[in-house]
């Protein structure tokens, strides 16, 4: 995982953060939203299966770092837990956080099923290895999503994604409630690709 980190440190551009902190925008202080291992008809878990669907389905067809083409992406491994401060690698904790509950990964595989398949995954070494060609098994991507953060009426979601050492980037999705529908408004802070 370091050799990984420092291999993007070197390769990446990290470029200046736009998003939802402008000057009007009033944040309340950074609250983690737990990662709905609970009860699944709770508002706190719909909540949470909402927006890591927007988010995992805009990393994978939008934001893949190929361009404006179609994903590249033949399988998906998603992180089984929020990692705290993903989107900032010089300060990120990779300790293993509570793993998502069995019914938000049986969730989020069935509201992403129009996506290339969809596994969780403990470790990043489960299905990547930078030594590897591919570096991800079965050409995928490995997605690392940090855990859901409330600013004000906004919710912030750090991500990393990693599909090689010259394919990786990391910065932090704003979603607001749009029509009783989370979506994804823009980022903030800083970011980097690879």
């Amino acid at each position: 995982m370091k050799a990984r980190l420092a291999a993007l440190l070197c390769a990446g551009v990290v470029l200046g953060g736009c998003g939802d902190d402008s000057p009007g925008v009033v944040s309340a202080p950074v609250s983690a939203v737990p990662s709905a291992t609970g009860d699944t008809s709770s508002a706190e878990y719909a909540r949470t299966l909402q927006i890591y669907t927007a988010v995992i389905r805009q990393l994978v067809t939008v934001d893949h770092t190929f361009g404006s083409g179609p994903s590249p992406f033949k399988h998906v491994w998603v992180l089984d837990h929020a990692v705290q401060k993903v989107a900032q690698p010089e300060t990120r904790q990779d300790a293993p956080g509570e793993p998502f509950s069995d019914a938000l990964k049986a969730d989020l595989t069935r509201n992403l099923s129009d996506l290339p398949p969809l596994d969780f995954i403990a470790a990043f070494e489960e299905a990547g290895d930078i030594q590897a060609d591919p570096p991800v098994k079965d050409h995928g991507v490995i997605i690392t999503l940090g855990p859901l953060e409330r600013h004000g009426a906004a919710i912030h979601v750090g991500h990393e994604i990693w599909c090689g050492g010259l394919c990786a980037e990391w910065f932090t999705y704003v979603l607001q409630q749009r029509s009783g529908v989370w979506t994804i408004t823009g980022d903030t802070g800083q970011s980097a690709i690879a």
